[in-house]
């Protein structure tokens, strides 16, 4: 796991499965909830203050679906990929899980389109940290600044404390590549990207 709290949900297996149970859990515990149907505190049953979490409904994704929606986003991003680099024209094959392991979630194809983003800026950055090409470092510099307030990482990252701007960009910003390197190595092997026709 990257300096991310956690990851948006890709391709669902039985440990995503287990972390919106156990997330649903802690909501209702912190929450507070009313009692489950047939064990209100008023009929005695139960534990008062407190329901059986409901997991919200996985809704199933197709691949050309999940496809369709990858090309389609990765077309909206409103920012470039570095220069030479081009989205792959579907998701990867491993982001596409057998039958037998899980089922892929409504939104995979946004989430593969952003990370795909996101690595290719941090790979040109490490390319020109260690090629010391101030300009190209500069434009990824720029390009992953520009990472917390884009619409994915706003409304879709599960980073109030701002943990990634800290651990990544707080140090890059101070010319140490260590956080981009560490959140490229540990989240991007998932995330290529193609060259440019």
């Amino acid at each position: 796991m990257s300096e991310r709290q956690s990851r948006p949900a890709g391709a669902v297996t039985g440990r995503a499965i287990t972390v919106v149970i156990v997330g649903g859990l802690i909501g209702a515990i912190l929450t507070g909830c009313e009692s489950a149907p047939g064990t209100s505190s008023a009929s005695g049953g139960g534990t008062p203050g407190f329901a059986e979490p409901t997991a919200p409904p996985l809704i199933p994704e197709t691949q050309r679906n999940a496809d369709r929606e990858y090309r389609r986003v990765s077309r909206l991003i409103p920012e470039p990929l570095p220069p030479g680099r081009a989205y792959p024209p579907a998701l990867p094959d491993r982001m596409i899980p057998a039958s037998s392991d899980g089922v892929m979630e409504q939104g995979l194809g946004r989430y593969v389109a952003w990370y795909t983003w996101l690595c290719a800026w941090e790979s040109a950055y490490l390319t020109a940290s260690a090629s010391d090409d101030k300009p190209a470092l500069a434009a990824a510099e720029a390009k992953l600044n520009q990472w917390p307030s884009m619409e994915f990482h706003r409304d879709d990252e599960d980073d109030p404390d701002h943990v990634w701007t800290t651990n990544v960009l707080d140090k890059m910003n101070l010319d140490d590549p260590s956080g981009v390197k560490s959140d490229y190595d540990s989240l991007c092997s998932d995330f290529p990207t193609v060259a440019a026709k």
